[in-house]
């Protein structure tokens, strides 16, 4: 074969574009916009699991400010600043709180209240 011929045969062969044509990436968006959507979820169920025991732990003080008792009241605000204080650090209670609870005064559970609606946050 002649070079010549060669040639000939070589002629319908195109050679490549520029180099910025033949580099170029094409992405497309759509795995990314999934993934994200995949994290935000997982970041909203983690974070109402996180924040489960703040809400329950309100609903509970709700139903114990119904209590009509002040020493069975006193006594549950007690249960709960226990409950709320494993779940996270919270500052010194009230001193009531380490008085003879049938010795407990409306303002000792009124202080203890407040105290474990600032550790509630609300």
């Amino acid at each position: 074969m002649t070079p010549e011929e060669i040639l000939r045969d070589l002629r319908d062969i195109h050679t490549p574009l520029g180099d910025s044509a033949q580099f170029a990436p094409t992405f497309a968006t759509w795995p990314f916009l999934v993934l994200a959507g995949c994290l935000a979820a997982i970041w909203v169920v983690r974070w109402a699991r996180r924040t489960r025991w703040r809400r329950e732990a309100s609903a509970k003080l709700g139903a114990i400010d119904a209590i009509a008792d002040p020493a069975a009241r006193f006594d549950a605000m007690i249960k709960l600043l226990r409950q709320v204080a494993r779940q996270q650090k919270i500052g010194r209670p009230p001193e009531a709180v380490f008085r003879a609870h049938n010795l407990a005064e409306e303002h000792d559970a009124a202080s203890l209240r407040e105290h474990l609606r600032e550790a509630l946050g609300r």
